[in-house]
Order: C-alpha cells, then sequence, then structure tokens
C-alpha cells in the first residue's frame, strides 16, 4: 500500500544501473504539471505480511509523464537495494518467493524520451501528494512483547522486554496507555528492545512494542507492533473488610464486597481478591463465588447447604476478619419468647410475645410471611385487645413479616394460675415456602402472681387553688398499687395523710386517717385552702410498709383575667390524621393563676415551625365549625368567644415536625397577653423513600458522592424503619463506576440495609470520565416500599489544563480526512469544537458546562488560508483583523467563539501554514493545530488585480490591471497551454495595451498564469462601472469580475 501518513521515506540511495538517484525532494517544490507516480500492494491496504515462498504484486502508475517507463527497486531483509525491475512499458511487478525477513518496495518513471537520452535525473518516485511512494512486505516477522510482572505497586518501575523476529537490524519503539487513556512513548526507535517506565497512578496500563529495520518508515508500512501487554498497578493494602447481605435464603446470593485500604485511604483498584469460606453447620466446599478473584463477588449457597458461613477476602496477602452469613433454608420451626414469664394478677400488666420462623438451623427465615394461630390455654393470661396490642394480630391470628411476629397478652385478676401460649396451623403466604412438616415449640408458660400493695398515689384534681375565701376546695384522689404500678383489686389499707403549707383537710384539721379499700383501692381527701395563704399545700400519704406518696398544690389569690393560656389534649399527633390535636383556650390572672375566661377573647392563632418562620400548611377550626383561611401574614382569625380549635394537617407535604402555637386575643379594649404552646406532628407508616445525593456533579478533584436514602411516609416525612434491604442501579453514558469502593462497572449496583433510623448511604464513585450517570433505587417487595425517581451524576473533570484540537480536510478526495494538509477549496473543520476541546490534567475531556463561561482568545495565523472566517463581531465575540500581520482574533466566552466558529463554513484559501491557538484567559490552559494549505491544480476562476470592488477611480487615468487563472483558494495555476481572456468594460472604461492600443481580449501563454494589460477611465464621470474576464480551458469557462467602480 501507499503511504497516506505525510511522513519522508528514510534516505534510500536508489537509481538505475548507469547512475544513483537520491531521494528527491517533496512535491512542493515542483510545478503542478511535474510528473508524478503512484505505487500500491494489490490486495493490501498496509505493508503484506506473507510466509516464506509467497508473493506479491504491485501496480504503479504514473500523471503527467508521456510514453512512461517503470523501474521497481527492492531493498532485501539484509538492508541492500537492488533493481527487481528496470525500466520497461511494464508498470506491474511481482516479488516473488520471498525469505524470511522485511523488503521495501519503490517505483520510479521516466518517459520515454527521457530514457532514451539517459536523462536519469528526471526519475521521480515522488506521488501527487508530494511524498515518496514506498511500499513495505513482512515475511514471517513478527514482535512479541512481555512484561516482568503482572501487577505492580503504584509508583513503581514497570519493566517491558520486546523480541523483534525476521526484522533486519530492528529497532525499538514502545507505547503505554495510562488508566486515564493517555497513550505515551518511549522516545525515538532505539536498537534496545527493553523499556521500563513508572506506573504513577493506580489502574491498568496497556502496553504495545513496534519494530522495524533501521530504514523503514515510522508507519504500518514499515513497522511492526505486538500485541497489547496488560499491567495492573494498584496501591499496597493495610487492611481487608467485607461488607454485604448477612442474611439470605438458601439457594440464593448475596453480593460481598471486599474494600482494601492503604493506611486509612481506600485502594480505588486492588490487585485480585482470594475469597475463602467456613461453616460449621453448612458445607463449604458446595458453596460458590461468581467472581472469586474480584473485589465485588456474588456468595451463592446451594438450596441444600442451608446454614451460618463465615467468609473471609485476602488482598495482597491481608485477609479479612470473617464476614458472617446465614444463610436460612425452608421454613420448619415455630419459636416464641416473651418479655415476661411472670404477671401481676391486676387485670392491666401486659406482655409481649415474640414469634420467629426458623430453618432446621434455628435460623430466621427473613423472607417468610404467612400467619399463624395463637393458641392460649389456662387463665392467668388473655390476648390484648384495642391500642394494646400489636398491629400484626388480628383476632387469634397473627401474621408473620420477615420471619417474625409480636403480639400482647395481658393478665388476668386471678393470681397463681398459668397459662400456656403456642403457636400452630403456620400457613405461607403467596411467595413463601415452607417445610411439610412443621416443628412447634412446647409452648410459653406464663404464671400470674398475687397482688402485693406496694406504693400510694397521689393526685390532685386541679394544681392551683383560689384562697381568695376558704370555700374553695380541691379533690386529691388517693390510690393503693401493686407492685406493677397498677391499683389494688381489693383489701381495705389504712392511711395516715397530712397536709403543710397552710391548707386543711375537712374538719379544718391537718391530718386525717383514711381508709382506701373496693376495686380499685381508693379514697379521696378534700383539702381547702386557708383564704389569703399562698404557696404550696403538699399532701402526704403514707402506710404501713407502702411506698409514701405525695403531691403539691399551688395555692393563689386570683385576680382579673390578664394572659391567655392555651392546653392540648394530644400534643402528639399523626400527620394526615382528621381529628389532630385540639386546643382549650383559658385564662391567668398576673399571678398565673386560672380564672374565668372572658367571654369577648378574640383569638387570633399564629404557627411557626421549628426555624421560627410563620407557616400555613397546617389547618386550624375553631370548636365544631369549619377551618378558617389565613390571612396574607400567616394569622387564623377565630370568632369572638372560642375556647376551642383543632390543628390538622392533610397539605399533603412532609409536614412532620414541631410547631408553636401562638394565639393572641385580639380584643382591642382589654386584650389578655398572648400564649403558646408546642404541638408536635409524627409521620405516617411507612410508604416510600427518598434517594438524595450529597452533590450530583463530581469534579475531577472528587469523583465521589454520597447517596443518602430515608424511608419517609406518603408525604415525604422520614421514618424510623429499620433492616430494609434497597438495591441501587447506576449506567452512565461513559466509563465505569462503582458503589461502596466495589470493582469498576460499566452498571454496577448494592444493596445495603436501613439502619434503625431508616436510613442508609452508599458511596458512590466515579471513574475520571466525564459523563452523565443515572442512579435508581428499589425496595425489597417485602417491605412494601414504592420506589423514587431516579437521580442524575454529572461527571465534570475541571479546571481545564490544556485544549487539544485539530484542523482537518473533509474532502472526498486525495485529502480527505488529512489533519496535516488541506487542499485550496476544500471544506476544514475544527475537531473537535473548541467548546469540546478541553481536557483537564488528567487529559480527560472537561464538559463545556464547566469551561464554556471562561474568557478566551482565539488567534488565527495566516488567515487568509481559511476562507469564511468571521469578519465582525458577533454574538459577543469581539473580531479583530490584521491585514498587515495576515491575523484574525477573536476573544470572548468558550461557548460563544467555539459557536461562532462552528457555524461558520471553512475552506481551504491561499496555500502557507494556517495555525489556530487558543489561551483560556481564566485558567491559562492554550492549546494550538496547525494545517498546511496546499493548492490545487484545478482552475476555479479568474482572478483580476489592480482594482478593487465599489473603488472610486481618477478621470483621465490609466490604471495595470492583471488576471490571474486561479483555484478555488486564490491560488495561481499555471496553464499548460495558452488561454485567450476575453476582456468586458462597461462605459467609461476602456481595456488597453500598455501602449494604449484599446484591446477586447489577452493571452495567458502557456506555463503562466497571469497576464497584465491596462484601464483606462475616460474623461467624462461614471458609475455602477465594472471590467470583467472570461477564459474557457479544456471546454470548462472560467471568469472573474471588478463591480461598482466610479470616478
Amino acid at each position: 500500500m501507499t503511504s497516506k501518513f505525510g511522513k519522508k521515506a528514510s534516505s534510500l540511495a536508489l537509481g538505475s544501473s548507469m547512475l544513483v538517484l537520491s531521494m528527491l525532494p517533496a512535491a512542493s517544490a515542483f510545478a503542478a504539471s511535474a510528473p508524478t507516480v503512484s505505487l500500491s500492494e494489490n490486495g493490501y491496504t498496509i505493508a503484506a505480511q506473507l510466509t516464506p515462498g509467497q508473493s506479491v504484486s504491485f501496480t504503479a502508475g504514473s500523471q503527467n509523464v508521456s510514453n512512461p517507463r517503470y523501474q521497481f527497486w527492492v531493498e532485501k531483509p539484509n538492508g541492500q537495494w537492488v533493481v527487481g525491475q528496470n525500466y520497461s512499458t511494464s508498470n506491474t511487478f511481482k516479488l516473488s518467493n520471498v525469505s524470511s525477513g522485511d523488503y521495501l518496495v519503490t517505483a520510479y518513471v521516466l518517459s520515454a524520451a527521457q530514457l532514451s537520452t539517459g536523462d536519469y535525473s528526471a526519475a521521480t518516485n515522488i506521488g501527487t501528494n508530494g511524498l515518496q511512494q514506498v511500499d513495505g512486505v513482512f515475511v514471517d516477522s513478527a514482535v512479541s512483547l512481555s512484561a516482568q510482572s503482572a501487577t505492580v505497586t503504584a509508583g513503581s518501575q514497570v519493566t517491558v522486554t520486546a523480541t523483534a523476529s525476521n526484522i533486519y537490524d530492528p529497532l525499538y519503539q514502545f507505547w503505554y496507555e495510562t488508566p486515564s487513556g493517555v497513550w505515551n512513548q518511549s522516545g525515538s526507535y532505539t536498537a534496545s528492545g527493553t523499556y521500563s517506565f513508572k506506573a504513577a497512578t493506580t489502574g491498568t496500563y496497556n502496553i504495545i512494542a513496534y519494530a522495524k529495520s533501521p530504514l523503514a518508515l515510522n508507519d504500518p508500512e514499515g513497522a511492526l507492533f505486538s500485541k497489547t501487554v496488560t499491567e495492573k498497578s494498584v496501591n499496597a493494602v493495610s487492611s481487608v473488610t467485607v461488607t454485604g447481605t448477612s442474611d439470605i435464603a438458601a439457594g440464593n446470593s448475596t453480593t460481598l464486597t471486599a474494600t482494601a485500604t492503604a493506611n486509612g485511604v481506600p485502594v480505588t483498584s486492588p490487585s485480585t481478591v482470594s475469597w475463602t469460606v467456613t461453616s460449621s453447620n453448612g458445607t463449604a466446599s458446595d458453596v460458590a463465588f461468581t467472581h472469586p478473584n474480584s473485589p465485588v463477588t456474588s456468595f451463592n449457597v446451594p438450596s441444600t447447604d442451608p446454614g451460618t458461613y463465615m467468609v473471609t477476602a485476602s488482598i495482597d496477602g491481608v485477609s479479612s476478619a470473617p464476614y458472617k452469613v446465614v444463610a436460612y433454608g425452608q421454613a420448619s420451626m415455630v419459636s416464641e419468647s416473651a418479655a415476661h414469664t411472670h404477671l401481676v394478677a391486676d387485670g392491666q400488666e401486659l406482655d409481649t410475645i415474640t414469634a420467629a420462623v426458623t430453618d432446621a438451623n434455628g435460623n430466621t427465615v427473613a423472607n417468610y410471611s404467612g400467619t399463624a394461630t395463637i393458641g392460649l390455654s389456662g387463665t392467668a393470661v388473655t390476648l390484648a385487645t384495642g391500642s394494646s396490642q400489636a398491629s400484626d394480630v388480628s383476632g387469634s391470628q397473627v401474621t408473620f413479616s420477615g420471619g417474625v411476629a409480636t403480639f400482647v397478652v395481658q393478665a388476668t385478676k386471678t393470681p397463681g394460675v398459668s397459662s400456656s401460649v403456642t403457636l400452630s396451623g403456620l400457613t405461607a403466604a403467596s411467595g413463601s415456602t415452607q417445610s411439610s412438616t412443621i416443628t412447634y415449640g412446647s409452648g410459653l408458660s406464663i404464671a400470674t402472681v398475687p397482688q402485693t400493695a406496694t406504693s400510694i398515689s397521689v393526685k390532685p384534681k386541679s394544681k392551683t387553688l383560689s384562697v381568695n375565701t376558704n370555700d374553695q376546695p380541691d379533690t386529691v384522689n388517693v390510690t393503693v398499687d401493686d407492685q406493677a404500678g397498677y391499683p389494688m383489686l381489693g383489701g381495705t389499707y389504712t392511711l395516715n395523710a397530712s397536709v403543710s403549707g397552710g391548707a386543711t383537710f375537712t374538719g379544718s384539721t391537718t391530718t386525717d386517717t383514711v381508709y382506701a379499700s373496693g376495686d380499685p383501692a381508693t379514697t379521696a381527701l378534700t383539702v381547702y385552702g386557708a383564704e389569703g395563704v399562698t404557696g404550696t399545700y403538699v399532701v402526704t400519704v403514707s402506710g404501713t410498709g407502702l411506698i409514701t406518696g405525695s403531691a403539691g398544690i399551688s395555692a393563689v389569690i386570683t385576680g382579673v383575667a390578664k394572659d391567655l393560656t392555651a392546653t392540648d389534649s394530644t400534643p402528639t399527633f399523626t400527620e394526615g390524621s382528621p381529628t389532630g390535636t385540639t386546643v382549650t383556650l383559658g385564662a391567668t390572672d398576673a399571678s398565673g393563676n386560672t380564672v374565668t375566661l372572658p367571654s369577648t377573647v378574640s383569638p387570633e392563632v399564629t404557627i411557626t415551625n421549628a426555624s421560627g418562620a410563620v407557616v400555613t400548611n397546617l389547618s386550624v377550626a375553631p370548636g365544631s365549625a369549619s377551618a378558617v383561611t389565613p390571612t396574607a401574614s400567616g394569622i387564623y382569625d377565630l370568632p369572638v368567644g372560642t375556647t376551642t380549635f383543632t390543628v390538622t394537617d392533610t397539605s399533603g407535604k412532609p409536614d412532620a415536625g414541631t410547631y408553636t402555637v401562638t394565639v393572641k386575643d385580639g380584643e382591642s379594649t382589654a386584650p389578655l397577653a398572648s400564649t403558646s404552646l408546642t404541638i408536635t406532628e409524627k409521620a405516617a407508616s411507612a410508604s416510600t423513600f427518598s434517594l438524595t445525593p450529597a452533590t450530583n456533579v463530581l469534579t475531577a478533584s472528587n469523583l465521589s458522592t454520597t447517596l443518602n436514602m430515608q424511608v419517609t411516609d406518603a408525604y415525604g416525612n422520614p421514618v424510623t424503619d429499620a433492616g430494609v434491604p434497597i438495591t441501587l442501579s447506576a449506567t452512565g453514558t461513559s466509563g465505569s463506576a462503582s458503589f461502596n469502593s466495589g470493582s469498576y462497572s460499566t452498571s454496577p449496583s448494592v444493596t445495603v440495609d436501613t439502619n434503625a433510623a431508616g436510613s442508609a448511604s452508599v458511596t458512590f464513585h466515579a471513574e475520571d470520565y466525564t459523563g452523565t450517570w443515572t442512579v435508581s433505587a428499589a425496595a425489597s417487595k417485602a417491605s412494601g416500599l414504592s420506589a423514587p425517581s431516579s437521580v442524575k451524576l454529572y461527571v465534570q473533570n475541571h479546571p481545564v489544563a490544556s485544549y487539544s484540537f485539530k484542523l482537518e480536510d473533509t474532502s472526498t478526495g486525495t485529502y480527505s480526512g488529512n489533519t496535516t494538509y488541506a487542499q485550496a477549496g476544500n471544506t476544514v473543520i475544527l475537531t473537535p469544537a473548541l467548546a469540546n476541546a478541553g481536557l483537564d490534567a488528567n487529559s480527560n475531556p472537561v464538559s463545556s458546562s464547566v469551561d464554556g463561561t471562561d474568557n478566551v482568545t482565539v488567534t488565527i495565523d495566516h488567515a487568509s488560508g481559511l476562507m469564511g472566517l468571521p469578519t465582525s463581531s458577533a454574538s459577543s465575540v469581539t473580531v479583530t483583523t490584521n491585514s498587515a500581520t495576515n491575523t484574525e482574533t477573536l476573544s470572548g466566552t468558550l461557548s460563544n467563539v467555539s459557536a461562532l466558529l462552528s457555524s461558520a463554513t471553512l475552506t481551504a484559501g491561499k496555500a502557507g501554514e494556517v495555525t489556530v491557538s487558543i489561551t483560556d484567559n481564566s485558567t491559562g490552559a492554550t492549546g494550538a493545530a496547525s494545517i498546511d494549505i496546499v493548492a490545487s491544480t484545478t482552475p476555479a476562476a479568474l482572478s483580476i488585480s489592480g482594482l478593487t470592488n465599489n473603488e472610486t477611480l481618477t478621470t483621465g487615468t490609466v490604471y495595470p490591471v492583471s488576471v490571474t487563472l486561479v483555484d478555488a483558494g486564490g491560488n495561481p495555476i499555471i496553464t499548460s497551454s495558452s488561454a485567450t481572456v476575453t476582456l468586458t468594460t462597461t462605459t467609461g472604461l476602456t481595456a488597453e495595451t500598455t501602449s494604449g492600443v484599446p484591446i477586447t481580449s489577452v493571452t495567458i501563454a502557456g506555463g503562466q498564469s497571469t497576464v497584465s494589460f491596462n484601464v483606462a477611465t475616460s474623461q467624462s464621470t461614471f458609475t455602477g462601472g465594472s471590467v470583467s474576464a472570461s477564459t474557457t480551458i479544456s471546454k470548462q469557462p472560467y471568469s472573474g469580475d471588478v463591480t461598482g467602480l466610479s470616478d
């Protein structure tokens, strides 16, 4: 095949048997009509690779050569150049019966006339692209590459060795790709087949070796490359931990993750992991790891091998602590346990029973759902009902979730008896299975013990007592309680009561003997205050063998109502509950004593959240009326005389929290002072969960983020729900990522359990690639939680450290895709667009969303080499042109400059090297790309110089003018034969010879591109004048003009 890489061939000394020829210079030194040669290797697009004895044919062609004669030269495997086929009319050559080694073949061309005169200096092997035409052939040649080891520690040297076979006096060059995707080379070709480099970062390095003979081309025609060798660079490991789900059903798997750390820092690319497992009651030899050498593996336990397994991960000789995985089998046993085995026979004490469905090993079957029948025998306990009972009990049926159920029993009033609590009739729900034979425990025995009078409870009806007069009493209830804190159910107890602080009992005594009796054992005392005697009245009640009880009553002198008071019936309520909490208003005097609430009170209610902000998301309804609408300032105006109001929440928003309810009296004459109280709104039952990243923008300096999950109710309030398995899955547009320092994958996933607060968190870490990741989450089906919307994570490597782009010829001809040369008239593009050309310090692409607002300066040298460049400021971009230096400058934001250049259609123009350079004025990053514009051999137009469009001429003046045959870029084209150019001028203008003779045509001589003449203006004025030129070459018309002339 023929070189398309724009490189010169090696310094071959080629010639005929009569004359030694040196390689000719590049085509740019020749006229457009210079002779050229082409060479192709039949059946191959790169150097042929043959076995000994095979053949390969070559075909030569020529341009601008009359009666061509061709000569073929061959460099043999020993480095010697010989004539393969001397000058002849044959343009084909067959290299036959090749032997092991490498060959080079080139072709020269002469005309028959030149050959007959011996003009060998005219011979050329230069193609139309200006490059020597040299093809390579490899026969039984190979390059092998090996590394000293497959894994090295980051920061150490990687050493590789290449060996070439059947390549003459081989020279070597090595290339390696870093984990961030950047390729580096060893330098120029050398005779050494060994190369070392430093593995600076962790990750995978890809290495390739090239070998060639000393005079061979440095491209696929002359160099042969090896297979890729992979080297892994890892951090030194100091500790290893294993995480994952610890309970699974036998026959399933769990994902285990081994995390290696180096002095507390996670190792992102650890070396091979070794997983081992032991078991005391399972069969360790039957379990399997799907990825036994990966940091993240699925641990599979056959359904026939339930048990407890201890898993250990080892990395670089460091082992983790054993991680326990319980693989439970089929449900086959039911066990029960009780919080207490003895209850007081008071008819009120409660006991919580926990039932568990287990396998044959006694492990809870965590995925079991079903029901069982509760059996109660004996007279010690009964099933509790109402608010005392667990939610998983219906009648005598108990429902299992996650293999566990709870229910509550309540003591009877009969002492000295027992009850047996049993379960039977275990029935699996849909989706759960169980053994055909279920083993039930023998049941729980719960006994009752007699009540023992233990303590005295003293409770005043009111906490304050008015002492304005002596006739305002307060009632104090006295109860004798048992050892569980509940009232005694019978008996008579002699109690000694006393009151201090100035109060008296009935009969104006400060002591009294009372008797508590009945069911419950209770009595009452009446306490009278002493008129005008304020303070605390303390009532103390004692009895033989009983713990003394006491209570205080505040004695006050009440005045007129001064302050509002507010009390609530249920300070805690659940969001969505229609009952909410009811607030009762009252009043106190200046001393804080309770007085009658005036009927003139006009309540104005304001509610603030924990941050002190006024909220209107809660509803406020006075008495039994409908809710009122808050004012613009958040005040709920209630009707005059309102004594109660209800606060509820049906907003559907996540409003759980603590609120302060402030009530102000809007009565204008003598308003009472405002009051406030605190209410708490609880979350409803668990319904879904949230998924929130700590940040959704990852940068080169921080490629990790924490994904936080929280179980919530239907309104978005956090709910404490422990042990809910949540699985996260991620897909990205590029690169790989991991969860919790696991293995990198293009679609990683991980399962975690919520903690006691109902929350969980996972660390997401992306590789160093710009891209977008979509993370989705799903809870276990058994949890009943709906999944939240997925979240987007954006990996943005910044700041920009450099810009990398190219100028490319996008034509379909010879220069298609060429980034070194572009032919005049061909379309040229900047690739990639400057907005996408930014690279970070690791040579990874930087998103334009990161550096798009950076201020940049783009400079174009030899600007006439690109036609179609913006010439005026637009789109917030300042455009400056300098015809003297042939440069153009664009200044603005990267996004705007890139968009302006991308919207322009650029065409290769004047021959010469065009350089586009960019400077990021925000970061200092730079970049540049160049391309050589070469003239075309195809005419495109006639160009008139000496006059310019819209020029104002001087009356009666002669102007020297030239007309030139040019290509599409305005470069001169040399005609192979003379061309007559027809001249047309408008009134007031005359074309003349240099002697002043009027003419209507001129001739461009063969071998020339330009002809000159004069244009004379008349003595009278004119406007809209023009000079036109036209010609026809090879039946193709060409023209040009200058218009808008005036004098």
